[in-house]
């Protein structure tokens, strides 16, 4: 009789643990005869949800200098890779001194925390984060006031996933002190250099910088030069030099660098044009 319930309290002991490691959906651990039933000698994969996020998009409308309007969207996912994409519909007939331009500063959360970027709405724009929410606040930074009849679409959309492996990154033209907001003038007659700071926080990577005659000529190698600065002003430590065509489309931001100078040689007797657009991660 002692033998039998003992049995039977070995049989309902293995029937308990038997019942305890069987996770929802899954395979009970079978354990060997001597009584060493260890979870770590088996596969044992609990069930996990699957939760996916199918999209999420929105637009809204601008006009050209009201600052007051502002296109705010967010939205929360399941923490992973994800891209934004910009579309930017402009049906409006500008003047030669006109540029509409509109701009996002978008906010990729983990855990509480920020990763800020600011790119420039261009149609076909995209940029990845990891994230498990994200905020997008899009505003304009046209270089005139316009009207109802100037108002133009800015829509963005997101969808799990890498941006496609492109050469161009997101970017964010230098408009501050520029003509038409885009680009500078610099002449010999003036000051022959132009001091350009580097955005804050809003992830500058590289910059790309291009110059041309105004009217006609050629500039001679060196002649034209861009410097990466740790500052604004006297005593900045210059931290990289280089002559913007030698160089390529988007070069390095040296780290530290807070300003871009562009300098053209004194004696030359042109009006040269110049760009500065920065690439963001991204």
């Amino acid at each position: 009789m002692t033998l039998t319930i003992n049995k039977l309290l070995v049989y309902t002991v293995r029937l308990t643990l038997a019942f305890i490691l069987i996770g929802c959906g899954s395979q009970p651990i079978e354990c060997p005869h001597d009584g060493d039933c260890d979870p770590g000698d088996e596969t044992y994969e609990p069930s996990r949800p699957e939760v996916t996020l199918q999209g999420w998009s929105a637009n809204g409308v601008l006009i050209p200098g009201n600052s007051n309007k502002v296109i705010n969207f967010q939205t929360g996912m399941v923490l992973g890779t994800y891209t934004l994409q910009f579309g930017l519909l402009d049906n409006y007939v500008h003047s030669p001194t006109e540029t509409t331009r509109a701009r996002a500063e978008i906010s990729w959360k983990v855990a509480g925390n920020n990763v800020r970027r600011v790119v420039d709405c261009v149609a076909g724009l995209s940029i990845s984060g990891n994230a498990e929410s994200v905020s997008v606040k899009i505003f304009d930074e046209s270089n005139f006031n316009g009207n109802a009849q100037s108002q133009y679409n800015v829509s963005v959309q997101l969808a799990p996933g890498v941006r496609p492996t492109v050469e161009r990154p997101p970017t964010y033209v230098a408009s501050a002190g520029s003509v038409n907001g885009s680009g500078y003038y610099i002449t010999t007659f003036a000051d022959n250099t132009e001091i350009i700071p580097v955005p804050e926080d809003a992830g500058v990577i590289s910059v790309a910088v291009t110059v041309s005659p105004d009217v006609a000529g050629a500039l001679a190698p060196y002649q034209a030069i861009v410097d990466q600065y740790n500052g604004p002003g006297v005593g900045a430590t210059l931290l990289k030099r280089y002559d913007p065509r030698d160089e390529g489309q988007f070069v390095p931001l040296a780290p530290g660098c807070t300003s871009i100078r562009l300098r053209q040689d004194p004696a030359l007797v042109t009006t040269n044009y110049w760009t500065v657009t920065y690439g963001i991660d991204g």
